[in-house]
């Protein structure tokens, strides 16, 4: 992971990092998950969406939590959507936070953090990429989970399915 959001957001991502799911920052906010080093410093926050919107202020939150904690100006949230809304997101949070950078992943000035949206696609071709053996088929249950979810595939149910339940 440390490696696919280091390429993606163009800052080193240590992968000794340890991760968190959705801890609690001081204004309540939850990020889906966390990195942070020995120390506890957050470097990476990772909001993930399929169809569902943001809530308001949702990523100025995460955004204002990085920068507060992480003062080097590093710190990396990065936003996962399916690829058919990586554009609009990346406008809308364009048009919010500002910055200057690539068109996915940019720099921003205030909060001091990098931004990054990556599609889930891009994220499973890394995994599928990075993991061999017994994991991978860790990974392509949570692909396919991905999908249904994402109302991209939904397989038939077929008669010996139902005779199983």
């Amino acid at each position: 992971m440390a490696g696919f959001l280091s390429a993606q957001s163009g800052v080193t991502v240590n992968s000794d990092a340890s991760w968190y799911a959705e801890p609690t920052q001081q204004d309540q906010g939850r990020p889906d998950l966390e990195a942070q080093t020995a120390d506890q410093t957050p470097i990476v926050k990772i909001e993930a969406k399929l169809g569902a919107g943001f809530g308001a202020g949702q990523l100025r939150s995460y955004a204002n939590d990085l920068a507060a904690r992480n003062q080097t100006g590093d710190g990396v949230l990065a936003v996962l959507v399916p690829s058919h809304r990586v554009g609009i997101v990346t406008a809308s949070l364009h048009q919010e936070f500002g910055g200057a950078g690539s068109e996915h992943s940019w720099h921003v000035e205030e909060p001091a953090i990098h931004l990054t949206v990556v599609s889930w696609e891009d994220l499973f071709d890394a995994l599928s990429d990075a993991v061999t053996g017994p994991l991978q088929y860790d990974i392509d249950q949570l692909h396919g989970m991905y999908q249904t979810l994402a109302g991209l595939v939904i397989a038939p149910i077929t008669a010996p399915d139902t005779l199983r339940w």
